[in-house]
């Protein structure tokens, strides 16, 4: 059992030496990069009326089971 927690270790030992290297590499390269992809999701903006839409019709609801 104490081989799968060395494995474990170096598994994630190495990915997060990869993850590590590719954030340096990538504040070195692109500073300007911001984590945006052009998705259409940007999670940097202010939330708009997400709220308001996640409850829109919920007043409703709970009065006809009323």
């Amino acid at each position: 059992m104490w081989k799968v927690y060395v494995l474990i270790g170096i598994v994630t030992a190495v990915v997060a030496f990869l993850w590590a290297s590719a954030l340096e590499y990538m504040q070195e390269n692109h500073p300007d990069y911001k984590g945006s992809n052009n998705s259409g999701f940007d999670f940097d903006d202010e939330i708009k009326d997400w709220d308001v839409t996640v409850a829109d019709g919920l007043d409703e609801i709970e009065k006809e089971e009323k």
